[in-house]
């Protein structure tokens, strides 16, 4: 599991303990915001998204998505191929210069 991944789940689990703590009684919104190190603000935003979408809403959607800088993977497996095979020896900055100029 990645960090990010790890980080998002440890946030639901703060998330869920200061909601059970809010929704008993015990808790005030702006105290329940602070168990997770978020604003009072933020706290009723996550729980206006826990009641539209369940867990769903909780998730940070950026995750899931994939860079809009990253390269397609053919192009990435034609380049490291043609690296170990065709210009072996060559150091990468040496190897990007020259084939950024051959383009």
């Amino acid at each position: 599991m990645r960090r990010t991944e790890v980080l998002q789940e440890i946030r639901m689990m703060r998330f869920y303990e200061a909601y059970h703590g809010w929704s008993r009684g015990h808790l005030t919104q702006d105290e329940a915001g602070i168990l997770p190190g978020m604003s009072g603000r933020n706290f009723r935003r996550d729980v206006g998204r826990y009641h539209e979408n369940g867990e769903a809403g909780l998730l940070d959607k950026r995750l899931s998505q994939a860079s809009h800088r990253c390269a397609p993977l053919d192009e990435v497996l034609q380049l490291t191929d043609m690296y170990s095979e065709r210009y072996h020896g060559w150091n990468v900055k040496h190897f990007y210069s020259f084939n950024s100029s051959q383009e």
